[in-house]
């Protein structure tokens, strides 16, 4: 007889205890006519019913979950909308959207810690800041969504999905962030296709060679042809690939000229440069926001007024025998640190402001110049890091500097826009080459 109490109570234990902690009912939820006006349970980790007292949930109300802290919360099939700020303010890092929900509605995931999410087919609009002020880096849509333009605003893209996904046709997939912007992967037939000579349009230069002036082809994986109908290939005419939807290019060996904009405003995600060219010049590259890393080759002579403005690079392989960076070159960019060639000799205004820079290491080939602008040969640095030339302003990123390597001999004019306080350290130790440390708020060298 003991032996079968005992067996029965342990049985209701196991039970019990293989239930949820905080198990929602009705009384949890205020509700209206299949709509949950308001979630007043205690549990942060929140199961909808697919009813309520006999009656379908077919609606998330306004604010129905806002301000609750809820770490988890899984919607029924029930549900078609999902309106203005339903969880509003809580800690969901995830979250599964039915394939029942047609509408979702203002602000209704904002602020939460979201990394990646998936929207059904059944969805077809999706409103302002719906999921704004989370972690996205991953969202899967499907076709023809109706998106506002800020409906994924403030997550780690400073640019706008819904923008993004209209000027891509709406097109059904898992975009991702790629640098500073969104980014739809190629599909395996886009990855394939291949530009052929017809997609070219080019002229014949003095000297017998072409220039390719503008480009009409469907490859977004593009090699510059060396050739076309059997004459060389030597130059790439101003803005030839400009707005071209480029994920990537390949410039060959005997291009020995690029002009002015040549691949600007693209979604490159990778660049390969040839030998034979010196000079990439003024905004060849502007704008690529997928951009990453780069490998300058041997050879390049000069980078050229913001030839790499407004990427996302991050680091940066020097070839031998760079020279001039000029002024803007790789503003707004996501370098942290920065070690240049010793053959450096001129860095222009600005040429890094808008960066998260740490840490500097200036190389001894600049410190024999004084910051002037002597441009036969380009000579001198002036306000280099940190320095808005367009505002005439110090850029506040400049104070995350805690880094700085200076060689021997360096002019004090090199380091304005520089934070003051290391500067000022810097003259204190009679200008001395080295490294020095920002420790708390105090500059030491190491």
């Amino acid at each position: 007889m003991k032996k079968v109490q005992f067996t029965a109570i342990l049985a209701v234990l196991v039970t019990a205890i293989s239930m949820p902690l905080f198990a929602q009912d009705a009384s949890d939820f205020k509700f209206d006519k299949g709509e949950i006006t308001r979630y007043t349970g205690t549990s942060k980790d929140v199961v909808i019913p697919g009813q309520i007292n006999g009656i379908p949930v077919t609606t998330i109300g306004y604010g129905a979950f806002q301000d609750n802290q809820l770490t988890s919360v899984t919607i029924p099939n029930s549900v078609t909308s999902i309106n203005t700020n339903a969880f509003w303010n809580n800690q969901l890092t995830s979250v599964t959207i039915p394939n029942s929900v047609t509408s979702i509605s203002q602000m209704a995931f904002s602020g939460n810690q979201l990394t990646s999410v998936t929207i059904p087919n059944s969805v077809t609009s999706i409103s302002q800041m719906a999921f704004s002020g989370n972690q996205l880096t991953s969202v899967t849509l499907p076709n023809n969504v109706s998106i506002a333009h800020d409906a994924f605003y403030n997550n780690k893209s400073i640019s706008e999905l819904g923008g993004y996904y209209s000027s891509v046709g709406k097109k059904a997939g898992t975009y991702s962030v790629v640098g500073k912007g969104w980014l739809l992967p190629l599909s395996e037939d886009e990855a394939k296709r291949t530009a052929v000579e017809d997609d070219f349009d080019i002229e014949q230069l003095a000297n017998g060679t072409l220039r390719i002036t503008s480009y009409s082809g469907t490859a977004k994986n593009l090699v510059v042809p060396t050739t076309i109908s059997g004459v060389r290939v030597t130059s790439i005419g101003k803005e030839a690939f400009k707005n071209k939807g480029l994920y990537s290019v390949v410039i060959p060996d005997g291009i020995t000229e690029i002009l002015d904009g040549a691949f600007s405003n693209n979604t490159l995600t990778s660049i390969s440069i040839g030998k034979g060219l010196k000079i990439i010049p003024t905004d060849a590259f502007y704008r690529n926001q997928h951009l990453t890393t780069l490998v300058i080759p041997d050879g390049i002579t000069e980078i050229g007024y913001r030839a790499f403005r407004g990427c996302a690079l991050s680091g940066i392989t020097w070839g031998k025998g760079l020279v001039k960076i000029d002024v803007e070159a790789f503003s707004s960019n996501n370098f942290t640190e920065l070690t240049f060639p010793n053959s450096v000799t001129f860095i222009g205004q600005g040429a890094f402001f808008d960066n998260p820079l740490t840490a500097i290491v200036l190389p001894a080939s600049l410190a024999q110049y004084d910051a002037g602008y002597s441009r036969d040969p380009p000579r001198g640095f002036r306000k280099a890091f940190g320095w808005n030339p367009l505002m005439n302003q110090i850029d506040l990123k400049s104070k995350n500097v805690t880094r700085i390597t200076v060689p021997a001999n360096m002019a004090e004019a090199n380091l304005s826009g520089l934070p003051d306080n290391f500067v000022n350290f810097w003259k204190s130790q009679n200008n001395a080459a080295g490294t020095y440390v920002l420790k708390g708020r105090i500059w030491a060298r190491e």
